[in-house]
């Protein structure tokens, strides 16, 4: 077994058990980033651009990953769907990366307010998204036989005004996702919500919790379940600042 790589769970340990360790890699490899990921919050923070117009956030984002060590490792598509939409991606070496991968995403939002700047936080939004992808990436280098599996960050423009995600779901950029994940920051710690997706003239709601309970993982594999409980753990450990 390779330096790093995780053993196999004993047979009968539970499944928090077996996740902690790679829990703890991601919150370790997310700390190591933790000043590149400041100064990209604040990169955008300190120059607010409206819907449509972001492309020093843009340049920003992709610019992170295309540097992000070691060299070329995300695969990055910098005008994905918009202007200034992008598409970050990256598989486990040696993982089978088929039709039947679980692509897996974090979005980015990085537009800002007229007049009143980042108030809604989207440069904290866009910071959370890049360090949960990168500590996602470090769970599961530490696996070792990761499950087929591609973790993904999508830039997603436009979200104040014009509707950029509905234009990205118009354009195909969410065709292929099985699983999307994103933070929004709050006055408060909230590790369990109350989610409201609108549809069509009606509203869905479900519950969510951040670990414990995963309603996604109906009739998802048994390779891929133990990464979506990692992912949503990990998603309020980075929106917690923990």
């Amino acid at each position: 077994m390779g330096p790093g790589l995780e053993r196999p769970a004993e047979p009968g340990t539970s499944r928090a058990a077996q996740l902690e360790p790679l829990k703890q890699r991601a919150a370790e490899r997310i700390d190591e980033a933790a000043e590149r990921l400041g100064a990209l919050s604040r990169a955008i923070w300190s120059a607010p651009e409206l819907a449509y117009e972001e492309h020093r956030a843009h340049r920003e984002l992709t610019r992170f990953f295309e540097r992000e060590p070691p060299a070329a490792s995300w695969a990055v598509q910098p005008h994905f769907g918009l202007a200034t939409a992008f598409r970050a991606e990256w598989a486990p070496p040696g993982a089978a990366a088929g039709p039947g991968a679980l692509q897996l995403a974090f979005l980015c939002e990085y537009d800002a307010l007229p007049a009143l700047g980042h108030a809604c936080g989207h440069n904290l939004i866009a910071e959370v998204g890049v360090a949960a992808a990168l500590g996602l990436r470090a769970a599961l280098e530490g696996v070792a036989a990761p499950p087929p599996v591609k973790v993904i960050v999508l830039g997603t423009p436009a979200e104040e005004d014009g509707g950029g995600k509905i234009d990205l779901i118009e354009a195909g950029a969410f065709k292929d996702l099985d699983v999307v994940f994103m933070a929004h920051p709050s006055q408060e710690d909230a590790a369990y919500l109350l989610d409201v997706a609108e549809h069509d003239d009606g509203l869905m709601s479900w519950n969510s919790m951040c670990s414990g309970c995963c309603p996604w993982t109906t009739g998802s594999s048994a390779s891929t379940t133990p990464v979506l409980e990692m992912c949503a753990s990990m998603s309020c450990l980075c929106a917690s600042g923990e």
